[in-house]
């Protein structure tokens, strides 16, 4: 089976026309974000002493600069410490209570938690005992629902710096570590005796409050800090493919390098644009702006 795909540049939402489907403009793929997916239930695991929220800043585009941001929820207990992006967490509530025709979470309520969804991170589920961390990544355009890995909680090696800087009313001390391909500074306050961070950053004596990479393209900066106890759910999607951290990190190169594979989920595809000249066969190279969290 072929597929057409038009690009019309009169950026038109993604809907299907007939046969066809429009996918708006070309330049709607330079900034890639995951697709919301169904909860089919959430667990109990645990109870948070601590509660933090982070903004975390990601460049989507490393030729433009282009910055997008989203709110991350990290909720710490005794055995378990979860992190959730709220701007992915609201967006598949109000699609499980379209599904249910229930009423939704209004649009510009989810805008205040973010603008973009990041695709290699939705929720993070810690266990603390056993160091072993499972991660839920929003998928692109298949309907096959997220994906999920689980991997050890990674032993980071810190350089402790000279300098301090006040976050969140904090006093927090510098360090350095490199991590899969990325060199990362980070500020950690003592006052807070736990070696935990956002991410996958940790090791510290002390929480890690900020962090940022030395290419200024990921962030993370702590604005809020709440010590009242909440419940800790670990969300469960309604349909789940279960991977590797290095399968995970295959296909989300693969859906930058190859879009229109992915996009067709293996089928042959023609993507057409609109030009003065009419409709024209789209580069077969086309790809999108690949600038990834993990390096390796």
């Amino acid at each position: 089976m072929k597929y057409f795909f038009f690009l019309v540049l009169c950026g038109l939402p993604l809907t299907s026309v007939a046969q066809k489907m429009v996918i708006g403009t070309s330049q709607s793929f330079r900034q890639t974000q995951g697709r919301p997916y169904e909860y089919a239930d959430s667990v109990w695991v645990d109870s948070s002493r601590l509660t933090l929220f982070y903004r975390h800043e990601r460049m989507v585009d490393s030729t433009d600069r282009t910055m997008r941001w989203s709110l991350i929820r990290m909720r710490i207990g005794e055995g378990f410490a979860q992190q959730t992006d709220m701007h992915i967490y609201l967006g598949n509530r109000r699609l499980c209570a379209m599904v249910r025709n229930q009423d939704m979470l209004p649009l510009d309520y989810i805008g205040r938690f973010g603008d973009n969804n990041p695709p290699y991170w939705a929720d993070m589920i810690l266990d603390r005992r056993k160091r072993e961390m499972k991660i839920t990544c929003c998928n692109f355009y298949s309907s096959a629902g997220p994906l999920t890995y689980r991997e050890d909680m990674p032993e980071l090696t810190w350089d402790l710096l000279d300098g301090t800087e006040e976050v969140c009313g904090y006093e927090c001390h510098m360090a350095q570590t490199s991590f899969r391909g990325r060199i990362w500074k980070a500020w950690y306050s003592t006052e807070l005796p736990i070696n935990l961070g956002p991410w996958k950053l940790s090791g510290l004596p002390g929480l890690i409050l900020k962090a940022t990479d030395r290419q200024g393209a990921y962030s993370f900066v702590c604005t809020e800090i709440l010590s009242n106890p909440e419940p800790i759910y670990e969300y469960i999607p309604r349909s789940a493919n279960v991977v590797s951290r290095k399968d995970y990190l295959r296909y989300e190169k693969l859906y930058h390098k190859d879009p229109q594979y992915v996009i067709a989920e293996g089928e042959e595809i023609f993507v057409l644009r609109n030009d003065q000249q009419g409709l024209t066969e789209f580069d077969e190279f086309w790809e999108i702006p690949y600038n990834p969290i993990e390096l390796e």
